[in-house]
């Protein structure tokens, strides 16, 4: 079922599983102040941060969302770049984006900052970054945010779709940082 590819098959300990689309809390976003784990973002001290986008601009992020917890995937590259998270997380490629879990050895990622090209794989390189494993990793907080205007984040070297920041059920926030 479509549930089970989003999933991996894996449900928690109450049997219910949610499709929750994102990123782990390890993931490290480069804002305008510093390089961050986005579970550790504080957008109350820091209003204003920006990240780079699909369009090479900097962009306001707009919202940090926790989305619970669900089954992840680690999604690696010839070059040693990485992502942890869900299946249906978006990342863009030279087509367009892509769900992780829909991703092959050799499918081409879009890729920001510069690559060494692999002996195993020497097409990787430039603008792009071709995935060399694809593992299912155990159940972690998925975390999001939403950028304004171009709605996609670079993270880790790849880009990635973010939330809308329209009301859905993937954006209902179980918790976020005190404001006070």
């Amino acid at each position: 079922s479509e549930k089970d590819w989003l999933t991996g098959g894996k449900a928690d300990a109450q049997g219910t599983v949610s499709g929750r689309l994102c990123v782990s809390g390890e993931t490290l976003l480069d804002t305008s102040y510093g390089t961050v784990r986005i579970a550790d973002l504080d957008l109350v001290e820091h209003p204003d941060a920006t990240i780079e986008t699909l369009k090479g601009m900097r962009r306001r992020i707009t919202a940090l969302i926790y989305k619970g917890r669900e089954p992840m995937i680690r999604v690696t590259t010839y070059d040693g770049r990485y992502i942890e998270c869900t299946r249906g997380h978006q990342l863009h490629t030279p087509n367009g984006w892509k769900y992780a879990g829909r991703l092959d050895r050799g499918s081409r990622l879009t890729a920001v900052a510069p690559l060494r090209p692999s002996p195993d794989y020497p097409q990787s390189g430039g603008s792009q970054a071709a995935v060399c494993s694809i593992v299912n990793i155990e159940v972690r907080d998925v975390w999001d945010i939403t950028v304004e205007e171009d709605h996609s984040y670079v993270a880790q070297g790849l880009v990635h779709h973010n939330s809308s920041g329209r009301p859905n059920l993937q954006n209902i926030v179980k918790a976020v940082r005190p404001i006070f």
